[in-house]
């Protein structure tokens, strides 16, 4: 279903990646698409709607969706190192938001 609506809303490719990278399934990230959206961080258009879903995904904090922060500290790790230097600058204004994080606690439904 979510592919379907994703192709019926015409989802551009790269948000389509960035979202699929984040999702809240239990593997990580896959190399080839980090690669893909480290590339599209060079495109000013890309590199917005890249940038908007990451900070959508670290500001996920119900324990719930828990993956969608861990894997979006993963992209943003990935990006860092291979993206454009612009992501650094933009990480570094959302500092707040990542320091936040050092309380997330959750636990996997251990009683």
């Amino acid at each position: 279903k979510r592919e379907v609506n994703k192709k019926v809303l015409k989802v551009p490719e790269i948000e389509v990646k960035i979202l699929e990278a984040t999702r809240n399934e239990p593997w990580g990230p896959h190399g080839t698409i980090m690669g893909d959206i480290a590339q599209g961080l060079r495109n000013y258009n890309d590199y917005q709607m890249i940038m908007t879903v990451l900070c959508k995904r670290l500001n996920d904090s119900s324990g719930r969706n828990w993956r969608h922060v861990y894997k979006a500290l993963t992209v943003s790790e990935f990006s860092v190192a291979n993206g454009a230097d612009r992501v650094i600058d933009e990480l570094q204004e959302h500092t707040y938001q990542i320091q936040s994080l050092c309380d997330f606690q959750y636990m996997s439904g251990i009683r």
